[in-house]
C-alpha cells in the first residue's frame, strides 16, 4: 500500500470538492432543463387537442321529436342528460363532424344537430335539408369552452316529416383543441 503524502490527500479532497460542485451545477441544469421540457410538453397537448367519438345505433326517428346521443352504444334518448359524454381534458371545441345514414332515406325537410354542453347551453352544428341516404352535419370555427368533468350530448331536432327517414345510424367526432 502506498502512503499518501499530505500535499497528494489536499489535493485529492479538492478535486472531489471540484468535481461535486460541477456536479451539482450539472443537476442545477438538468433541472431547469426538465421544467422548459415539461411546460413543452403541457404547451403541446394543448394545442394538437383530442376527438371524442359519438355514435348512435340504428333507430326510427318520429316526427318533431327530438333525440340525444353521445358515445354509449344505444339508440337516442328523448330525455337530456342520459347519453353524456363526458369531457377529459379542458379545451375548446372547435368542430363537429358528424354522419347520418337512412337505409330509407326519407324526404327532405330540414333536419338540425346541435352540441349540447350539461344540459343546458345548445350550439348549432348543422340544419341539413335532403331526400339523400347520408347527411352530413359539420361545423368548423366553432369555440365552446369545456372544462374537465363537463359532458356533451348531441341533439338532434327531427321535423315533421312527409316521409319518415328508416333504420338511421349516427356517427361522428367533436374535436376539443
Amino acid at each position: 500500500m502506498t502512503k499518501i503524502e499530505r500535499n497528494n490527500d489536499f489535493t485529492m479532497r479538492e478535486q472531489i470538492s471540484t468535481a461535486l460542485t460541477d456536479l451539482e451545477t450539472d443537476v442545477a441544469a438538468l433541472q431547469t432543463d426538465l421544467s422548459a421540457l415539461d411546460a413543452r410538453v403541457v404547451t403541446l397537448e394543448s394545442n394538437i387537442g383530442y376527438a371524442l367519438f359519438v355514435q348512435s345505433p340504428e333507430f326510427d326517428p318520429a316526427d318533431s321529436t327530438t333525440y340525444y346521443f353521445g358515445s354509449l352504444p344505444l339508440p337516442p334518448s328523448t330525455t337530456g342528460a342520459e347519453r353524456r359524454l363526458h369531457v377529459p381534458r379542458a379545451g375548446t371545441i372547435t368542430r363537429v363532424d358528424v354522419t347520418s345514414y337512412a337505409k330509407t332515406a326519407g324526404s327532405n325537410e330540414s333536419v338540425s344537430l346541435y352540441v349540447r354542453k350539461n344540459d343546458t347551453s345548445d350550439t348549432l352544428v348543422a340544419t341539413v335539408s335532403t331526400s339523400a341516404n347520408l347527411r352530413y352535419f359539420q361545423a368548423s370555427g366553432l369555440s365552446i369552452a369545456v372544462a374537465a368533468g363537463d359532458y356533451i350530448e348531441i341533439k338532434l331536432v327531427c321535423p315533421a316529416w312527409g316521409t319518415n327517414p328508416l333504420s338511421v345510424y349516427f356517427a361522428g367526432n367533436v374535436f376539443v383543441k
